[in-house]
């Protein structure tokens, strides 16, 4: 009877063993994917908000009615930035519909993108079905996901 009892929490300790590494093993899998993402952008020069302050219960997401963006062509100038009162990362993603145009790396507090390189040229005319998705992430060493946003706006090609 004693020996079957060890058995069991043998048996027991092993599952509980190969579970958590599992899970941590996956886990950690994920976290090396966010934290290979680097960071880009430069100083933001735009206009500053007045009375700005940290919070680190709120997190600042510019909104655009509309983007205006150049036909026939995959260099673009933009103006994409993450408000220097922001305690975290943005990651920008500008899709129509089901087509990723672009995505940036991690943007820190502070620092804007003013030229992007999108992953095809458009034609001239309107995109109502326009989404800049703000993903945000903690700043740390390994940033892990936060709150995030998609900003439908009209996208004018011209």
């Amino acid at each position: 009877m004693k020996r079957g009892r060890i058995i069991q929490i043998l048996l027991m300790a092993i599952l509980i063993s190969g579970a958590s590494i599992f899970y941590f093993g996956n886990v950690g899998a994920q976290e090396k994917d966010i934290a290979a993402l680097e960071t880009e952008g430069e100083a933001w020069t735009g206009k500053k908000e007045q009375g700005a302050k940290k919070a680190a219960d709120r997190i600042a997401i510019p909104g655009f009615e509309s983007l205006t963006l150049k036909a026939d062509t995959k260099e673009q100038a933009v103006n994409f930035y993450n408000p220097e009162q922001n305690v975290c990362y943005f990651k920008l993603t500008l899709s129509v519909g089901e087509t990723t145009l672009w995505e940036s790396k991690l943007i820190e507090p502070g620092y804007g993108i003013y030229n992007i390189e999108l992953n095809q040229p458009l034609s001239a005319g309107e995109y109502p079905e326009a989404v800049l998705k703000y993903e945000c992430y903690t700043i740390e060493e390994t940033p892990s996901p936060l709150n995030g946003s998609e900003i439908e706006c009209l996208l004018l090609v011209i």
